[in-house]
């Protein structure tokens, strides 16, 4: 904190209250202090307002300090009483705190400020003596020359504010020094009071000279030379303000060159000036600007009109402000914001034009860029049919997008709310579910999201999908934004996707049911042909000639068996419908059993087997369709070989994991341009008119099982050569587990006493060969029914210990017998064997589901059919 005890004191008697309370402060903030007695000692000034002037104007006219009125009447008559009473300075109003300020310094009142200097030249008598002893006891610093030659440098040395020249002075007058000191501009500032001894020599004084007549009293000389420190103390802080605002102007002028781009062009546009900023920006140097228009860095692009009405705007006397687009030196474009000032002469003419310019380059591209991107996003939303939405909590406002006008079928701009915008949805259920999605996101701020159907204003129906979001203010929901999407197109797709997954479902379930249907048609008849085909095998000699014809008819109809299997095996694979169960399978295990099955193909054509796989392999497939793959394969291999060949069965550990298991045979080969066509549906290159039987479907059968267990197959022949044909499988690490080997069929039947076997189907070719099989059957009694309710009769009145249900009977099928069944208390135990042509995997799985002991499918395989029901059989014994 300063120490105010050694500021400048000024005396303060005001009127006015917020004046009395702002002065103190406004001196103190400049190191004056502020003394409310004006008859105080040590005084600098006083202040004064017009108020309290009258009353102590008395005292100004004793007291030898300056007096600053302020407010002072702009009345001339009231001031120059007011000076002729002692006043020094005048502030006008309204009292300010420069004014007061400039009125101090003008009265020679600083910080630290200095008594006035007077330098008084002249004899050292007693008039000299006198007048020395009187300025000095008025307070000023009084310095004396007795010599002219020492007094130019008396001047500069003591930087006096006031000359006082007297006569006496060896070799020349004061008024030849007053001459000699005015004509040395370096002493402009001084002050010069000549003191001539008579009239006469006043005459001989420069023009303006100040003068004094001998004899002069203390005060008249006090008052003089306190008037001229005044004036020089006013003159100093004058030229200082003007100083202290040039140096200002230099800094506002450097920060300007350093911002801005600054040019002036006279009346008729030709460049005057031009600051470095401009030069560096637009790559010319100043000589090359001066003199020419402003047209060397315009960019042509902005139209004429635009340059038009910009002279039109100054040449008027107006300011222009706009942006311009300038074209640099090397042919770069920039941009400037600007503005252009019309500067006036004293006759109020144009003189000069100034144009202060900043380049905003960066920021006009940015702006480009963004309006760029807002119109990538504006024609991305137009092409995905999504607007923008945002809801005002606080006034209900509702602004959209262009786009979601359009989506509205309404004008861009037109005037909406929330309850029209609510209107166009579709329906009251819709409306609500919009109004409570709305209310819950304003209430609680939950997120907004449904799709609904609404109308246009032509009255189109529309599907959207709106999302939103609700914005907080110190925790308070006040905004809702979103997007609204037109998916119209994608609801209608997927009603359409929709549509076609149910009619694809209709065909699929129709297509399973010809499947079923056809299984069921084809299989029936199969089973009278070779059931019986079996029992006239079993019944005549082998040496005799009908044995050989039987055994036509069951190769007949096994193939005719194997073509339908294959057929059907075709359709579940193509439909999607087959299902497979992949497990850890020993490669070892299923090429035996093949083998088993194809040895007696061989046999009759003396072929030659041979088998290369390691006990170790394994796969991971199905089972049952790995068998048939390799069946399928070895028995091709078989029957299209030379007679007397080999077939070779290899595996080994392929790429990625993989096995690949190749079935070679010697047989004359395959041509390269036809190996294509071996794995299609129904080609048999040939074959079909030969000897060999055939369905041409096993080989498309063995490609589409292969790939659906994530393997591949392929040939690999040339004629005269043989053929091999590979598949490679994923490979299984599992320990490989020993299945064993199951047992055919007993050759002889096995007695069983005391058994009574039910048997009901609505196809009597069906009964007679079950009948015949059980005749042969010793202890086993037979009932049958063609009639499902007679058969249910026929369980309830014997109690049998098996029966056998065909699934296809009718009113009653198999599935509905079985539940009536199994409701009785006395048949519930009683295992039931379901009997069905229908090969499907659905149907076993129904089958299953549906609490059946056992299923057996038709035609029959009568070892087979006969190890069922011994199984069905001893199991009811054993929990009898």
């Amino acid at each position: 904190m300063p120490d105010s005890a050694h500021f400048p004191r000024v005396g303060v008697a005001v009127a006015d209250d917020a004046l009395r309370t702002q002065l103190p402060r406004w001196l103190f903030d400049e190191r004056m202090r502020a003394v409310d007695d004006v008859d105080a000692a040590d005084l600098t000034a006083v202040l004064v307002d017009a108020a309290t002037w009258p009353a102590l104007r008395d005292s100004a006219a004793h007291r030898r300090v300056p007096w600053i009125v302020l407010g002072a009447a702009e009345d001339w008559q009231w001031r120059l009483q007011a000076l002729r009473d002692g006043a020094g300075l005048f502030v006008g109003a309204p009292v300010t705190r420069d004014g007061v300020l400039r009125a101090l310094r003008a009265a020679g009142v600083e910080p630290g400020a200095i008594p006035p200097k007077v330098l008084l030249a002249g004899p050292d008598d007693t008039a000299g003596r006198v007048h020395a002893a009187a300025l000095r006891a008025a307070g000023f610093d009084v310095h004396e020359v007795r010599e002219p030659p020492v007094l130019c440098a008396a001047i500069a040395r003591a930087e006096v504010d006031v000359v006082v020249l007297r006569e006496g002075l060896p070799g020349a007058s004061a008024t030849d020094l007053m001459h000699l000191l005015r004509a040395d501009a370096a002493h402009d500032g001084v002050m010069l009071l000549a003191i001539v001894g008579g009239p006469q020599q006043m005459h001989s004084l420069p023009a303006g000279a100040s003068v004094l007549l001998e004899p002069v009293d203390a005060p008249a000389l006090c008052a003089a030379v306190g008037d001229r420190a005044l004036r020089r103390r006013r003159w100093v802080a004058a030229g200082a303000a003007l100083q202290r605002m040039l140096a200002m102007h230099e800094q506002e002028r450097c920060a300007l060159d350093a911002h801005a781009l600054v040019s002036v062009t006279d009346a008729q546009g030709r460049i005057v000036y031009a600051n470095d900023h401009f030069c560096t920006t637009s790559g010319y140097t100043r000589d090359e600007l001066v003199g020419r228009n402003h047209r060397i860095v315009k960019s042509g692009v902005h139209p004429p009109d635009f340059y038009a009405e910009m002279w039109r705007t100054i040449s008027a006397g107006h300011v222009w402000q706009g942006e311009l687009c300038n074209r640099r030196k090397d042919g770069q474009r920039y941009w400037v914001t600007t503005t252009i000032m019309p500067i006036r002469a004293d006759d109020g003419r144009t003189r000069q034009y100034l144009s202060i310019r900043t380049e905003i380059t960066a920021q006009k591209q940015a702006q480009f860029a963004l309006a760029q991107q807002l119109e990538r996003l504006e024609q991305m939303s137009r092409l995905a049919r999504v607007g923008s939405w945002a809801l005002d909590a606080d006034t209900q406002r509702v602004h959209w997008s262009d786009e979601t006008y359009r989506i509205h079928g309404l004008a861009i701009g037109s005037e909406i709310d929330l309850d029209r915008a609510i209107a166009h949805y579709d329906g009251n259920d819709a409306r609500q579910i919009v109004r409570s999605s709305v209310q819950a996101a304003l209430r609680d701020g939950q997120p907004i999201e449904f799709e609904l159907p609404l109308r246009t204003a032509d009255g189109e129906r529309r599907w959207v999908r709106v999302i939103g979001k609700a914005e907080r203010e110190n925790g308070r929901v006040v905004r809702l934004s979103g997007a609204i999407q037109d998916v119209t197109a994608f609801k209608q797709a997927a009603l359409a996707l929709q549509a076609a997954r149910d009619e694809a479902d209709r065909a699929n379930q129709a297509k399973s049911e010809f499947l079923s249907m056809m299984s069921h048609e084809l299989r029936t008849p199969m089973n009278a042909v070779l059931g019986f085909g079996q029992l006239l095998e079993l019944d005549i000699p082998v040496a005799s000639p009908s044995h050989a014809h039987v055994q036509e008819i069951l190769r007949g109809g096994r193939h005719l068996l194997a073509l339908i299997d294959d057929v059907l095996d075709l359709a579940r694979i193509d439909s999607g419908r087959l299902v497979l169960s992949p497990e850890h399978v020993g490669l070892s295990e299923i090429v035996h059993d093949v083998l088993r099955l194809a040895q007696p193909l061989a046999a009759r054509r003396h072929i030659g087997l041979r088998v290369d796989v390691d006990d170790t392999l394994a796969v991971h497939a199905d089972r049952l369709r790995l068998r048939q793959v390799l069946m399928n394969l070895l028995s091709n291999a078989i029957k299209y070989n030379v007679e007397g060949g080999r077939v070779g069965i290899h595996a080994r550990r392929g790429e990625a994991g993989h096995v690949r298991v190749e079935v070679t045979d010697t047989g004359p080969g395959i041509p390269p341009d036809r190996q294509g066509e071996l794995f299609q549906p129904f080609q048999r290159l040939g074959a079909e008119r030969g000897p060999i039987e055939g369905t041409g479907i096993g080989l498309a059968i063995v490609r589409r099982l292969v790939e659906h267990m994530h393997g591949r197959v392929g040939v690999d022949s040339a004629p005269g050569r043989g053929s091999t044909f590979w598949f490679e499988l994923p490979g299984s690490d599992e320990a490989t587990s020993d299945s064993g080997w199951g047992h055919s069929a007993l050759a002889t039947l096995p007695s069983m006493p005391d058994r009574r076997v039910l048997y009901v189907d609505d196809n009597p070719s069906n009964l007679r060969l079950v009948e015949k099989i059980f005749e042969r059957w010793p202890g086993i009694a037979l009932l049958t029914a063609q009639d499902p309710g007679v058969g249910l009769e026929l369980a309830l009145a014997h109690l049998p210990d098996l029966i056998l249900l065909d699934l296809q009977m009718a009113p009653l099928n198999g599935f509905k017998l079985l539940a009536r069944v199994r409701q009785e208390p006395g048949l519930r135990a009683v295992p039931v064997i379901a009997i069905t042509a229908d090969a499907m995997r659905r149907t076993v799985e129904q089958v299953r589901e549906a609490g059946f002991d056992a299923m057996l499918t038709k035609p029959f395989d009568v070892r087979a059919f006969i190890a069922t029901v011994e199984r069905a059989l001893r199991r009811e014994g054993d929990t009898a």
